[in-house]
Order: C-alpha cells, then sequence, then structure tokens
C-alpha cells in the first residue's frame, strides 16, 4: 500500500513543504504565513496574513472556566502528561466550545448562494426552533469583542465580502425575532470572514484549535508549576438528587 500526499516531502536533502524548502520557509515567512500554507497550499497575501494572524490571536484563550482549559488542568492534576493533557483539552472542543465555525460557515455559504435574506434565514431557524450557529454568547451578551476587532480589520483589509455583510445583517434580525440578544461570536465572525477569504468551510473548526492550543498548554504549564496536585470539587460545589438513603431488603431480591 502507498501513502500519498501534497503536504509535504521528506528525504536526504531535506524538507520541502508545499513544494517550499523548510529552510526557506523558517528565515521569510512568519508562522501565520506558513501554517495558511499547509492548510491551503499557497502563500496568503500581507492582507489575507494580518486577518488570519487577527484570527489565531483572538481565540488563543478565554480565561479558566472554558471547558478546553478546565478540563485540560484537571487531567494535569491527575498526573497526565502535557500532550495527554492538551488531548483532553482539545476533545472538549465542540458545536458548544470553538466547534460551531464550519457550522456557521455552512449555514452563511448555503444563504449567500441561495440569496436567502436575513430576515428570511432567521425566521426559518425559528420556526424548526434550531440553534443559530456562530451567534450568542454566555459573557458577551450585547457584542462579542473579539468580532467587533474582526470585522472591522477586514473592512480596512478589504477583505469583508458578502458573508461577512450577512452575518451581521443577521445579528440584527435575531435581536428583533427572538427574546434575547444573540450576538455575532468568533465562531461566527471566522466563519464569515474565511468564507470571503475562499477557505473551506470545512477547515474552519481548524483554524480555532490552532489558535487555542497556546492558551491550552499555557493552562496545563500554570497547573504543573502552580497548583496543588489532584483537583476535586469540594462538597459545597458538589449536590446530591439521587434515592434517599435505604437498605437491601428481601423484597429487593425476589426478582432474582
Amino acid at each position: 500500500m502507498q501513502w500519498e500526499t501534497s503536504i509535504s516531502e521528506v528525504s536526504s536533502d531535506g524538507e520541502r513543504i508545499r513544494g517550499y524548502r523548510l529552510d526557506e520557509l523558517a528565515t521569510n515567512l512568519s508562522f501565520a504565513e506558513t501554517i495558511w500554507l499547509i492548510l491551503f497550499g499557497e502563500i496568503p497575501t500581507k492582507q489575507k496574513t494580518k486577518l488570519f494572524e487577527a484570527m489565531l490571536i483572538t481565540t488563543i484563550d478565554h480565561g479558566i472556566g472554558t471547558p478546553s482549559a478546565m478540563t485540560a488542568r484537571i487531567a494535569t492534576s491527575g498526573g497526565a502528561t502535557l500532550p495527554a493533557a492538551a488531548a483532553a483539552g482539545v476533545l472538549s472542543l465542540g458545536p458548544r466550545h470553538g466547534g460551531a465555525i464550519t457550522q456557521a460557515a455552512q449555514m452563511l455559504a448555503v444563504a449567500v448562494t441561495k440569496q436567502e435574506s436575513a430576515s428570511a434565514l432567521v425566521e426559518r431557524y425559528k420556526q424548526e426552533a434550531k440553534r443559530l450557529p456562530g451567534y450568542g454568547h454566555k459573557l458577551f451578551t450585547k457584542q462579542d469583542p473579539r468580532t467587533k476587532t474582526l470585522l472591522s480589520l477586514a473592512r480596512d483589509l478589504q477583505l469583508s465580502g458578502p458573508h461577512a455583510v450577512l452575518a451581521e445583517e443577521i445579528e440584527t434580525m435575531a435581536a428583533k425575532t427572538f427574546s434575547q440578544l444573540l450576538p455575532l461570536n468568533i465562531d461566527g465572525a471566522i466563519a464569515a470572514l474565511g468564507l470571503d477569504m475562499e477557505l473551506p468551510a470545512e477547515s474552519l473548526n481548524g483554524i480555532f484549535l490552532i489558535g487555542r492550543m497556546p492558551g491550552i498548554i499555557a493552562h496545563i504549564i500554570e497547573e504543573q508549576m502552580g497548583t496543588k496536585p489532584m483537583r476535586r470539587l469540594s462538597p459545597d460545589e458538589t449536590a446530591y438528587h439521587g434515592a434517599p438513603p435505604r437498605s437491601i431488603t428481601h423484597s429487593d431480591n425476589d426478582a432474582f
């Protein structure tokens, strides 16, 4: 069986990434440019590099209370190695935490292709009782400052397109349609701007994962160096809601 790849080539002469020598990349490209190259096959423009780097920065961490940070730290406190704890943190990512970007991108892409209006899309999601992927935030209940930064930068770089426009229109219509504000969050912003930069929707969750890894690792290192091992919830942080105290009776065994 022969495995084929267009990503990299390693030989006695050295290593090439997408056809470029690795040592040449190391002295000529930034890390963000190299990430774009290995993911999408070509070196990005300076404008796309700047916006892509901003995406990575705005996803780098979101506090100790996120599932990925908490899971990584708990695994570390139990004695897991750094790679194992990082994997545990990554495994907590999903549609409710950093993993709605591809879903949001697919929603926006279909709407733009079909020329569906924001009002029609929001009404359809309401009638179907479906959650709008890329909208709403537990703490940023009025506006996600990370989203504002990315959208503003995209406009300055002339990279904002129909998907970003629709994403903002959906935010406005959602506020009129639902009983609570649903601000465009970082997932939705990356989805819209990724599409406007012609990136495949299927790749966009990976951008969040790449951006968040330094934050997860930082939490692991802090846990290793600055806290006592073996975290566990204290009694006042737990509550039992099961059956009341009881004892085994003969009637319990009658079925046997």
